[in-house]
């Protein structure tokens, strides 16, 4: 397993070529657990990862090594920017609504 990571899948990482050898029944049940610790992390603000657990859990049915491998690539990634932060800009924006059409939506509803 990775310890230290720059990106949440390794680099060039494509899961629907992974033809490493298909993982059994308790090691699918711990992928499937894994994929569901991501999504509350996902859930809890990691954005960061969102797509990559989309992409991994598409092989939640018949997973392989190689996507066991790089779920631990993933939790590596988190170990090592757990203190990543999202910024937002508070600064408000002045918009003119007189420069956007009128349109009446009742016709389409």
């Amino acid at each position: 397993m990775p310890t230290k990571t720059s990106t949440p899948l390794s680099c060039g990482y494509h899961p629907e070529l992974d033809v490493s050898p298909l993982i059994d029944d308790d090691e699918t049940n711990y992928y499937q657990n894994m994929i569901g610790i991501l999504h509350w992390a996902v859930e809890l603000g990691r954005v960061d990862i969102h797509v990559d657990v989309a992409m991994m859990s598409r092989y939640l049915v018949q997973p392989r090594m190689g996507h066991m491998n790089e779920l631990f690539h993933i939790f590596a990634y988190l170990k090592a920017h757990k203190w990543s932060t999202m910024v937002f800009d508070e600064a408000h924006v002045d918009i003119n609504e007189a420069k956007f059409p009128k349109h009446d939506w009742q016709d389409s509803y």
